[in-house]
C-alpha cells in the first residue's frame, strides 16, 4: 500500500516507489507531526542502503550508543536517494532520529 506521513501526506505509492530514487514528498515531520529542529544536523539513522535493504551498520541492532559503533545514515527531509542512505555511517554516540517504516 501507500506510505504516508502521520498527517496523511503521501510519500510513496509502494515499497518499489519508495526506493526508486525519488520520494513523492520528503519525510519532513516527526512522529508527533512537528517539524524537526535542525540544531543537531540533518542526519537520520536508517540502517539501510539505497535499495532499502538492511545493512550491518545499525548501532548493534539499535542497542548501542558508544562512539566506536556506527549506523548507516540518511538525509532528513530529502526526497532523493539520500533520504535512506548518504553512503556513509555515523557514530551511534550522537543522538539522531530513526526512520522506522511500517509495511
Amino acid at each position: 500500500g501507500p506510505y504516508t506521513l502521520i498527517n496523511g501526506t503521501r510519500v510513496a505509492d509502494s515499497l518499489a516507489d519508495m526506493i526508486d530514487g525519488t520520494l513523492d514528498f520528503s519525510i519532513s515531520i516527526t512522529e508527533l507531526g512537528t517539524q524537526r529542529s535542525f540544531s543537531g544536523g540533518v542526519e537520520v539513522f536508517t540502517g539501510t542502503d539505497q535499495t532499502g535493504s538492511a545493512v550491518f551498520e545499525t548501532c548493534s541492532n539499535w542497542t548501542s550508543a558508544v562512539n566506536s559503533v556506527d549506523a548507516m545514515v540518511g538525509s532528513w527531509g530529502s526526497a532523493s536517494l539520500s533520504w535512506t542512505n548518504l553512503t556513509r555511517t555515523a557514530s551511534c554516540s550522537i543522538a539522531r532520529p530513526v526512520y522506522c517504516l511500517e509495511q
